[in-house]
């Protein structure tokens, strides 16, 4: 049993507004596109090699009532070989920007026997959606990006946590100019339980990557755990990429208003 549960369309009630719109930190219309550098790290490593480039471009945008919903491809390429192509949904708003989650791949990226090892398994609940952004940005202030819980006769555990952290702004260097950007902490938390008898035990793992959003031009470098990046991209869920590291740069990019 899969359930899949929304995001909320608005965050709790703030104690600062920074006058920002989520908007502006993830821009453009249909055409505009974004190109990365990509490096990696292999498992047991701490050094990234060059991996490939990633592409990301706008192949349709339409607004409603305020929304927009973007239809938007990344493809990845390693030695002029695309290794990857996929297409995702993000619904940008004034408030956030939402990345749509295919619950039902996601659950198949998850082993059978991780999940029988919940004491009276149930099912599953996936989010539909993974939130990046959350204005207005204050240091010190998270919200939940994307969680996956199981479901026991016992109650329900956050097996997959994803929070995010306003760590404040950066000035870093973007296509050869220096532009402040919000430097943003993202901690996937594991609960994975212990072969116990009575009262469940858990083993909690924890990873995390940093990503900076630079207003008017978006996404403009992202550093850690590959697992989250593939989340923050809109693909599935792949266990084995909590083993590895990636760098992305923008190194390229063209916003069609």
């Amino acid at each position: 049993m899969i359930i899949t549960s929304c995001s909320p369309e608005s965050n709790p009630a703030e104690t600062e507004d920074d006058g920002k719109n989520a908007e502006d930190f993830y821009p453009g219309n249909t055409g505009s596109s974004w190109t990365y550098s990509i490096e990696k790290t292999n498992e047991g490593s701490d050094n990234f090699l060059p991996a490939g480039t990633k592409v990301i471009k706008f192949n349709d945008v339409t607004s409603s009532s305020g929304i927009d919903r973007i239809i938007q491809e990344e493809t990845i390429t390693f030695n002029s070989n695309v290794i990857s192509s996929l297409t995702a949904v993000v619904r940008r708003t004034a408030k956030g920007l939402y990345i749509d989650i295919d619950s039902a791949e996601t659950a198949g990226f998850i082993p059978d026997s991780l999940l029988n090892s919940y004491p009276d398994y149930l099912g599953l609940r996936i989010d539909s959606e993974a939130q990046t952004i959350s204005v207005p940005f204050f240091i010190g202030k998270n919200w939940k990006v994307f969680v996956i819980s199981v479901l026991t006769k016992a109650g329900n555990v956050d097996a997959f946590n994803i929070k995010a952290n306003i760590e404040g702004t950066e000035n870093i260097s973007v296509l050869n100019n220096i532009k402040e950007a919000q430097k943003i902490k993202c901690t996937v938390t594991f609960r994975i339980p212990k072969e116990t008898t009575g009262t469940p035990e858990f083993t909690t793992r924890t990873y995390t990557a940093f990503y900076w959003y630079a207003e008017g031009t978006g996404l403009v470098r992202y550093e850690g755990n590959a697992f989250i990046s593939g989340i923050l991209s809109g693909s599935s869920i792949n266990i084995a990429d909590t083993n590895k590291s990636v760098r992305q740069i923008l190194t390229n990019c063209e916003i069609k208003e």
